[in-house]
């Protein structure tokens, strides 16, 4: 805007202040000054008119809740993702974020909550755990190698359509609600969806008191049998029921 008003400032003099005459050579001169002032003069205004631009929103904290009495919280770190590509193929997005969905689906009951950690480094992630109420962490890290690889007892194991598997068996006083078991199957069928066959998949959990030792840990090792197949849903049940065995004994 500055360059505008410049210019306008250069301009103005030419006209005379007192009635309007302009000091130009010829009556077409005078005619081409006064509607460039007036041009310069619109953008000026215009510009000084216009709508500043608006700062991002800012970051907001979360919102910690009171944790109920009787209930154990878990927190769930966003969980580490490497996603290697096969020539051709693109990633399908939002991996980590469809993996801990399925964390708070098998991981939710009357007695038990899962609570995303929005910290990413380890430090500030056990601050916001104690801060949060939560009696255990719980990090996950999933690794997907296109093409070759051994195979183990997972690489069998289907998941039915539309359903969220082994809950017969993760269901032993801890019921999953409707909403989050449906988000909870979208997300296997969107991980499911970058599954090729003979895909090897690499998980691992480890669930620790914030900032104290680790409670257990296990890793799977599952090679896919065909394209689309859910390889997780099997995987997650395991976890989910080693987590409520470890941390709700007495309802195994």
């Amino acid at each position: 805007m500055s360059i505008v008003k410049n210019s306008l400032m250069i301009l103005i003099p030419v006209l005379a202040l007192g009635g309007g005459t302009v000091f130009a050579q010829s009556s077409e001169d005078q005619a081409r000054l006064q509607q460039e002032v007036q041009r310069l003069q619109q953008i000026i205004a215009a510009q000084q008119t216009a709508t500043p631009p608006q700062n991002p929103p800012a970051v907001t904290a979360p919102v910690i809740t009171p944790k109920r009495k009787g209930v154990v919280r878990i927190g769930a770190i966003f969980p580490s993702v490497t996603w290697q590509q096969a020539e051709g193929e693109t990633t399908p997005p939002g991996i980590p974020e469809d993996l801990r969905t399925m964390t708070v689906a098998f991981l939710s009951g009357d007695n038990i909550e899962t609570i995303p950690i929005i910290a990413r480094l380890p430090q500030l992630a056990i601050s916001e755990a104690k801060k949060s109420e939560c009696d255990a962490l719980l990090s996950l890290t999933l690794q997907r190698t296109p093409g070759k690889s051994k195979t183990n007892m997972f690489g069998a194991l289907r998941a039915a359509g539309g359903m969220i598997p082994g809950l017969g068996t993760l269901n032993r006083g801890v019921m999953v609600g409707t909403q989050i078991a449906a988000a909870a199957t979208n997300a296997a069928s969107s991980i499911a969806g970058g599954i090729r066959p003979k895909d090897s998949i690499s998980f691992r959990y480890d669930l620790t008191i914030p900032g104290g030792a680790t409670l257990t840990t296990g890793q799977s090792d599952v090679k896919a049998q065909s394209a689309g197949q859910d390889v997780l849903t099997p995987i997650m049940t395991a976890m989910a029921d080693s987590v409520l065995k470890k941390l709700l004994p007495n309802q195994q």
